[in-house]
């Protein structure tokens, strides 16, 4: 979670949440993680590891990349696959493991600007407060490692994915997009495919650059008003997380805000009922994450709990609606085909009789249904069937 490395005077309590809670949100930068691996070196002679630490997760992405055309390659070798299918996978692994790992090299690259001041005057950096911030070295690593992979994997690999999202907009739901470009717009409407890749991550940036619990909460205000704006989501219920989310964020910001003096006298019990509001706030996310996560899980695979462990059987009469969920995208289909050929029949009248005026006016303001994709029918669907569960 970012909001706990913002230089504020977080009572032990808070601290030790943040710690326990944002584990849970730190999966592949553990398993990514290179700090086991510099104690047992003897390379802190050369290079400070926090340097090195940045450096190899900045080249990770490659070295995997590097990997991925070497298993590629051998299969095509040895005919597994053919030429299209080759360029096909060795670009969808080049994009997933920079999807992976862009996020954390940038938060890595930023801490190398990220100093703390001490009681002798000058700045330390948090990550290794024994280099002293804007010294020769700090200014040579800081220069030579941080800014290059900040400018390649903050700028340049967001607005490149970008612009191929922007290239391809109008045919998201091409099976050949969805492979390469779907982790960056699975589950957002069409007209809000940019929002996790511009937006949610530019938020991100905004965090780690400022460092300012004020500026942070008026960027979760901000997002928090676009989203009900917008509605990015297709599932009503992952627009409703995501604002769970925003508050969880927002409630822990302020309780910072209110601590950043470390010479306030607080007392113990304010201090405490300060904590539990966070906490509650928090747990009201995590709650709500964890009903829509296992709700989906439980009816995708009823029969298979209900056969195997003779779980849910009370479940049986909203059997309907976990296959109505289970089998979307085929009911989808057959209604884009419906609707296709509806507008043919539309058009063919319209040749017909293309000499009569009146009629072409009429078919002027006939919408052009076919334009109509899988993804907007399903969100038409998705919207229906939560207006259903509303009720």
């Amino acid at each position: 979670m970012m909001v706990k490395d913002f230089q504020l005077n977080w009572p032990q309590q808070v601290l030790t949440f943040l710690e326990y809670f944002s584990a849970g949100g730190q999966g592949f930068s553990k398993i990514v993680s290179f700090e086991c691996f510099l104690k047992n070196t003897g390379i802190e002679a050369t290079i400070k590891h926090a340097y090195l630490f940045v450096l190899l997760n900045g080249i990770f992405p490659i070295a995997l990349s590097g990997i991925a055309w070497f298993v590629w390659n051998a299969a095509r070798a040895f005919k597994f696959m053919d030429k299209s299918n080759y360029f096909s996978n060795f670009k969808t692994s080049i994009i997933l493991f920079a999807y992976l790992c862009y996020p954390i090299i940038t938060q890595n690259s930023f801490s190398l600007f990220s100093c703390v001041s001490l009681d002798d005057g000058n700045q330390y950096l948090r990550s290794d407060m024994s280099i002293q911030c804007w010294s020769n070295e700090h200014y040579k690593f800081s220069t030579a490692i941080a800014i290059p992979f900040i400018f390649l994997w903050s700028l340049c690999f967001p607005i490149f994915i970008s612009l191929q999202l922007l290239r391809y907009k109008n045919n998201l739901s091409d099976e050949k997009i969805i492979k390469q470009y779907g982790l960056f717009y699975s589950g957002l409407q069409d007209k809000n495919f940019y929002w996790e890749l511009t937006y949610v991550n530019g938020k991100k940036l905004l965090f780690i650059s400022f460092s300012s619990a004020l500026a942070g909460i008026f960027i979760l205000f901000v997002e928090i008003q676009m989203s009900y704006n917008r509605n990015p989501y297709i599932d009503p219920q992952m627009n409703n997380i995501d604002r769970y989310s925003i508050y969880a964020s927002i409630s822990i910001l302020i309780g910072g805000v209110i601590f950043i003096d470390s010479d306030t006298d607080l007392s113990e019990n304010f201090q405490v009922t300060i904590f539990a509001l966070i906490l509650a706030t928090n747990i009201l996310f995590m709650m709500r994450w964890m009903f829509s996560f296992f709700r989906i899980l439980i009816f995708n695979n009823l029969g298979l709990f209900q056969r195997r462990f003779g779980l849910f059987k009370s479940l049986k009469a909203n059997n309907q609606d976990g296959n109505q969920i289970k089998n979307q995208d085929d009911k989808l289909n057959r209604q884009q085909i419906q609707v296709q050929n509806y507008q043919a029949r539309i058009y063919q009248s319209f040749r017909n009789q293309s000499r009569n005026d009146n009629q072409g006016k009429q078919y002027k303001k006939i919408p052009n249904l076919s334009i109509l994709t899988t993804r907007e029918l399903l969100q038409i669907e998705m919207n229906q069937t939560y207006e259903k569960r509303q009720k």
